[in-house]
């Protein structure tokens, strides 16, 4: 079966250049690998810190940290830093000030001018320490970083946003804030639709059901999320994440992937066994349709990856054409046949 899913974007290395567009014409970013810091020679006195509003999720928990995570990069792509600064959420939208950088936070890209740039976004403080560690949940991260140009040659320091598309940077006034909803995903999905299959024998009931793709090769694994009786019309709801043993863990994300399908019940136990025959596909305008669940990131890297490529915690569904994996905004008027859609 042809297998293309989102999966490949977790093995990304998020890698960007600014071009010569930039808010203060800094040149190409992408030719250099030197992250040291600039050399200000005698010290500097700083200017007062930019403030700037993030927006979250309402449902934020009490011991949830704004934080503005310090980067460089370079040809490679993005290097992280360190937590430049973070602070207790209050209430969205919420004013957060981010301290001017200095010394080793800046990066000269050959003219002589320091840079610094910002990934932004939320984490539980599991342990109180005030401060981003391994094993606090990121439940919510942007697809805009927050970027800074020192002043020079009597030009005033810059703040501005930047964003990354598949060919371009694009760029924002940082005082149009930072939304950082960006993770936000459905907790539960809805599968509804039509099948026009007739099933198997007599006595042998049809039913409905998720698998993945290791059980095209045999494999039984158990803990499905959906396994019903199928009717017509029919709705289902997928409530919850997806059971370890079900999901795979890769640079940070643990994800699953589920695919609906319709299988004659041979031996009318209730669930699908060896011996059960699949049979038909579920599809969205001729497509067959896979359904994705993410758990939120575990790693600075992966939420900002996540934030960037607008890859979702929580389900969302595709569907796979021949030349894309689309996602589906919409997961109603599906149908369920035999011959309207097949993975192949």
């Amino acid at each position: 079966m042809r297998w293309l899913p989102l999966v490949f974007l977790f093995a990304c290395t998020v890698g960007a250049s600014v071009n010569e567009d930039d808010p203060a014409d800094s040149g190409d970013t992408g030719s250099t690998t030197d992250t040291g810091g600039t050399d200000t020679g005698e010290p500097k006195v700083y200017g007062p810190p930019k403030s700037i509003e993030v927006r979250y999720t309402d449902t934020a928990g009490s011991n949830w940290r704004v934080a503005a995570w310090l980067t460089h990069f370079d040809d490679n792509g993005f290097v992280w830093i360190r937590e430049h600064t973070s602070v207790a959420t209050s209430a969205s939208p919420q004013t957060v000030e981010v301290p001017l950088p200095g010394g080793s936070d800046l990066v000269d890209f050959g003219d002589g001018v320091g840079n610094a740039f910002w990934f932004l976004f939320t984490y539980d403080d599991r342990d109180g320490s005030g401060t981003w560690t391994a094993g606090d949940p990121i439940p919510s991260s942007g697809a805009r970083m927050l970027g800074y140009i020192e002043e020079s040659q009597g030009q005033q320091d810059v703040w501005y946003a930047m964003a990354f598309t598949d060919t371009d940077t694009e760029y924002f006034a940082a005082e149009e804030g930072f939304d950082l909803t960006a993770l936000n995903g459905a907790p539960d999905i809805t599968l509804a639709g039509t099948t026009n299959w007739q099933g198997g024998p007599q006595g042998q009931p049809d039913r409905i059901a998720t698998f993945t793709s290791d059980e095209f090769e045999g494999t039984i694994v158990p803990n499905r999320p959906l396994d019903e009786p199928l009717n017509t019309p029919f709705t289902y709801t997928i409530t919850g994440g997806v059971h370890p043993s079900r999901t795979v863990t890769d640079q940070g994300f643990t994800y699953g992937i589920e695919i609906p399908l319709g299988y004659v019940d041979a031996d009318a136990s209730g669930g699908f066994n060896a011996g059960d025959e699949i049979a038909t596909t579920l599809c969205a305008a001729g497509n067959p349709v896979y359904l994705f669940w993410s758990a939120p990131p575990a790693t600075v890297e992966a939420a900002t990856t996540a934030g960037l490529y607008d890859l979702k915690s929580g389900w969302s569904a595709y569907a796979s054409t021949a030349t894309e994996e689309l996602l589906l905004t919409d997961t109603t008027g599906l149908t369920l046949s035999p011959t309207d859609c097949s993975f192949n």
